[in-house]
């Protein structure tokens, strides 16, 4: 079976801080020369000291607040992106819509759309968007149980429904998808608990050990109803996939959505994301990479769920200076390496890698480099018409 790929993703990341610790005189010895007790135990051997924790980074406000959820507002949807593509991302949305829905960014890597008018579809995959949190409740609850117990009793309890009223033309009438994911098999709902400071990269978000809280206590009420929150049982692959993401937006409010997913792709992806919380794959390499342009394909790799066997061939169009070949030389295939300069010495000295200098849009592959797998990927900088064709040539 032939494999053809082709991606053109943007990977842009971000990070950190650290503590300085004041003291003053000599560390660990007393006046009269003992031994410190802090730092030395009674037989005068060092204690151990515990390791510290890492600094909570600071949180941006959230601005504007959302309002809780009542019956009759309008759907509620958050999109993630990559950081400085909000308006873009806004500018995708309102093209789709005609401007007919209100989209604006509340925090940075976040764009919130109230869809008065039932406009977006329930999948709405927009091209700058890392993930979709669709069909948002917004809830309050003064502690971490009663966040969870506000989510539950307006998601998953039949009982409860929005501020204790139902009406017909309230968008969150949950009572169709609790059926739905009854039925759904064991270990096919996974949790991401989300603060905003994970769209802006930050490893050690605020409020990030709070909403990991709620989202535990909500696993804990759910599976005692739905077996899709249980554990599938061993080497059993659920025939479909659900999701429920929190987001803290303050510590005492919070946004919930339950999404059967929908599958994409050539591979076992899903959008919403499932994989990837927020949809922010770890792209990240220690060693030393030809550019950083590796973090592209990677994350289309990620995000796909699909990878080629070592018994593939691929074919890097454009490759110079070779961060995606060293990238599928790492997933264990040979590669054809086309471009009209050299790429990474470390990759010319690789017998894995064949170089071919030429044009990556006229090249064509020789009979010698056919079998059962071929990948082509390519990062070329081209008109949309001329990548297009390439794609077309070579899924032929």
């Amino acid at each position: 079976m032939v494999a053809s790929l082709l991606s053109f993703v943007m990977v842009y990341l971000l990070a950190s801080s650290k503590f300085s610790r004041k003291g003053g005189g000599m560390k660990g010895v007393s006046s009269d020369g003992r031994k410190g007790r802090k730092r030395y135990s009674s037989d005068g051997s060092k204690r151990k000291t515990s390791q510290k924790k890492a600094p909570v980074e600071f949180q941006q406000d959230v601005s504007p607040l959302p309002t809780l959820t009542r019956p009759g507002d309008p759907k509620l949807y958050y999109f993630t992106c990559r950081h400085t593509y909000e308006d873009t991302l806004i500018d995708e949305i309102n093209r789709y819509t005609n401007r007919k829905v209100s989209a604006f960014s509340p925090y940075p890597g976040l764009v919130r759309v109230e869809d008065e008018d039932d406009i977006l579809p329930h999948h709405y995959d927009p091209v700058y968007a890392l993930q979709s949190i669709p069909d948002c409740v917004v809830v309050s609850g003064e502690s971490i149980s009663l966040i969870a117990k506000s989510i539950f009793n307006t998601i998953f309890d039949e009982k409860d429904s929005v501020d204790g009223n139902d009406s017909e033309n309230d968008t969150r009438n949950f009572s169709e998808l609790q059926k739905r994911l009854r039925s759904a098999p064991r270990g096919s709902l996974s949790i991401h608990s989300i603060v905003p400071g994970m769209c802006k990269g930050q490893k050690n978000p605020a409020m990030q050990n709070r909403s990991q809280k709620v989202a535990e206590s909500l696993l804990t009420k759910i599976k005692k109803i739905f077996p899709a929150a249980r554990r599938p049982q061993d080497g059993e692959i659920p025939s479909e996939r659900w999701v429920l993401q929190i987001m803290l937006n303050s510590p005492e409010i919070a946004v919930a959505s339950l999404t059967r997913c929908e599958r994409i792709g050539p591979g076992y992806s899903y959008w919403p994301n499932i994989h990837h919380t927020l949809g922010l794959a770890n792209v990240d390499i220690v060693e030393k990479m030809p550019s950083s342009a590796y973090r592209k394909l990677m994350e289309a790799i990620e995000c796909m769920r699909v990878r080629p066997s070592e018994s593939a061939i691929a074919f890097d169009l454009g490759a110079c200076p070779g961060g995606w070949t060293t990238v599928m030389r790492r997933l264990g295939c040979s590669v054809v390496a086309v471009d009209r300069s050299k790429v990474d010495p470390v990759l010319m000295k690789d017998e894995m890698v064949n170089f071919v200098k030429g044009d990556a849009f006229a090249f064509e592959p020789n009979v010698e480099d056919i079998c059962d797998e071929r990948w082509m990927v390519s990062d070329v900088i081209a008109y949309p018409d001329r990548c297009t064709f390439l794609i077309d040539t070579w899924c032929k």
